[in-house]
């Protein structure tokens, strides 16, 4: 009855984002070495859940006078066309991106969704730069989360990290889930790596990665995960909840960490992280 309710579309957008990430993607990684039918049933319905955000995150760029797709629009025409909103439009950019980057996530063999990959940083960058606390950080969060994968596949450690820091600082890291996943998608994903190339042609030179002991890093961000009082931040207890659940079950993986890097056994690597990692 009202199509174009920007507030209503928003809501919608948040709400099944929430469910889709915290409730649908997280059982079905909790079902994939156990039950493979159970899981894809999952994947298939999250996917399909992140689609909705994405279109509905279409819709509300609609009423700010964008008109675009992620399969089709160019990167550059997209920027173009993104450059003129302001700060009431960063929930429309940010909900089409996070939902475009999870059923990208989880549908890495749907074609159509891969085509969809290059806008997304630059609806994330755009909104981070309207306002980078929006939705408990979601723009520079989700920017850590797009940059969070192999170097090969256009992820980059470096800026990753960075956009996980900008994260927790602007939460005051109470909110829970960015430490859960600066753990599983920086210091797991980037656990053997302790370098990145930075840079074009003769220019690129080698950048060293800190903390480089980066499984105390992930135990720390655990760890803080676990001793954070829910009482302390009454407003978040839902999803702060959830990170708990995440982190305990993240704990027990420790042990399958492929190295822990220099500095393992008490040295540099771990002076680096207890300034990184703790408060």
């Amino acid at each position: 009855s009202d199509p174009e309710n920007r507030a209503l579309m928003r809501v919608l957008c948040r709400g099944l984002y929430e469910y889709a990430f915290g409730f649908l993607q997280r059982d079905y990684e909790k079902l994939r070495e156990t039950d493979f039918e159970g899981a894809e049933r999952l994947r298939r319905r999250a996917r399909a859940q992140f689609v909705k955000v994405y279109e509905l995150g279409l819709r509300l760029l609609r009423t700010h006078g964008v008109h675009i797709t992620l399969q089709k629009t160019t990167p550059k025409e997209l920027a173009r066309r993104i450059a003129k909103l302001d700060k009431s439009a960063v929930p429309a950019l940010t909900w089409t991106a996070v939902g475009a980057g999870g059923a990208l996530q989880l549908g890495i063999d749907q074609p159509w969704l891969m085509q969809m990959r290059p806008g997304i940083p630059i609806l994330l960058e755009r909104a981070a730069a309207l306002d980078p606390g929006y939705a408990n950080a979601l723009p520079v969060g989700a920017l850590g989360l797009y940059y969070g994968r192999d170097p090969n596949a256009g992820g980059s450690a470096i800026r990753s990290q960075q956009y996980f820091r900008q994260a927790l600082k602007l939460t005051e890291r109470r909110f829970l889930l960015w430490l859960v996943l600066y753990a599983k998608h920086w210091a797991w994903q980037f656990q053997s790596l302790t370098h990145e190339r930075v840079g074009q042609g003769a220019a690129k030179r080698k950048v060293a990665l800190t903390p480089a002991n980066k499984k105390a890093l992930y135990l720390r961000l655990l760890a803080e995960v676990r001793r954070f009082p829910l009482d302390s931040a009454p407003k978040l207890r839902l999803a702060n909840t959830l990170a708990k659940q995440w982190a305990e079950a993240l704990e027990k993986k420790a042990d399958d960490f492929l190295t822990q890097g220099p500095g393992s056994q008490g040295g540099p690597g771990v002076a680096r992280h207890s300034r990184e990692g703790g408060r």
